[in-house]
């Protein structure tokens, strides 16, 4: 008989019960609509040893790098602790600065070890109440966590981080969440990196990343803007592209739906990540598929609006 363990309590799981029914049957609710594991509603993140094969399938291998599991159709063979999201931490602003109109940086120093993969996102609290989610542009070897702010003016916490938080001034962060991030282990595997204005954040922190495990495959980073003054971190993403051959980098001013052709006539075999604007991204990732690249291989993470902010942009 094993064991599953959740919020801080110990369940034993009978023979044949999967991780879901044992813990209904215990008075724990988890989100579930197939109970097949074909909906991946009730989908998970747990630590244990050994997951039996129908557990994680289907799944991303980020998911199941990140310890992503289908709680629905897992009968355990070993112990399992299913991870609760961590609580808030005190991080401090030790910088701010402008990227560009309407955009800003700012970087934080967790109170607390603080976990996370480069092209993961972190909540960020308003002391009012609101919160909303910003793409990490840093690596964990940074020493800081960094966040690139597009500011909406009718936004609720935007406004609020460019106007009013300072420098030595302390926020409450979420856990990182997301499952776009670079994964060791190929590469010889090409990746392409397409953004819109702030979804460079994520994808600066993935280039770098995979540059510090050694890929060697191509790597191709296009970033595009409304206009010439949104194409931030130019000298930084030419500088990067210089220091290393495999690196490609396109800037590009306006919808970036098909700039990557250029570089990349046939994604089949590539890795590909689009981050920012859902509009541009959603339109990008169509091109892609239809160009040949694979669901397996296609890393979208759009930067939706709150309602309030979209209400104000419609």
């Amino acid at each position: 008989m094993t064991t599953i363990f959740f919020g801080g309590t110990a369940y034993e799981c009978q023979p044949g019960e999967s991780v879901l029914e044992c813990l209904e049957r215990n008075g724990q609710q988890l989100p579930s609509l197939c109970r097949s594991g074909t909906c991946r509603v009730c989908q998970q993140r747990c630590i244990t040893d050994e997951l039996p094969g129908a557990a994680t399938f289907g799944l991303r291998e980020t998911a199941i790098a990140d310890g992503g599991f289908l709680p629905c159709v897992c009968e355990p063979v070993a112990d399992i602790e299913v991870r609760q999201p961590a609580a808030p931490v005190v991080a401090t602003v030790v910088e701010k600065s402008e990227l560009a109109p309407a955009t800003v940086r700012i970087r934080l120093t967790p109170e607390s070890e603080y976990d996370y993969r480069a092209g993961q996102h972190l909540t960020v609290h308003h002391p009012a109440g609101a919160s909303r989610p910003y793409s990490l542009a840093s690596i964990p070897t940074d020493g800081y966590l960094e966040l690139h702010v597009q500011v909406i003016a009718d936004g609720e916490v935007s406004p609020w981080i460019a106007n009013d938080v300072q420098v030595g001034e302390q926020l409450l962060v979420g856990s990182a969440q997301g499952e776009s991030f670079y994964l060791p282990g190929d590469p010889e595997q090409p990746l392409l990196l397409v953004g819109v204005g702030t979804g460079l954040a994520p994808l600066y922190g993935i280039l770098r990343d995979a540059l510090n495990h050694k890929h060697r495959a191509p790597i191709v980073v296009v970033h595009a803007g409304e206009t010439s003054e949104g194409l931030y971190y130019e000298h930084e993403l030419h500088s990067i592209a210089a220091r290393h051959r495999h690196v490609a980098y396109a800037p590009v001013v306006g919808a970036p739906t098909t700039a990557w052709r250029d570089h990349v006539p046939d994604p089949s075999e590539w890795r590909v990540f689009l981050s920012g604007a859902p509009r541009a991204v959603q339109a990008t990732r169509k091109a892609v598929f239809a160009a040949g690249a694979t669901m397996r291989n296609l890393y979208v993470d759009p930067f939706t609006p709150t309602a309030r902010a979209a209400a104000s942009a419609s």
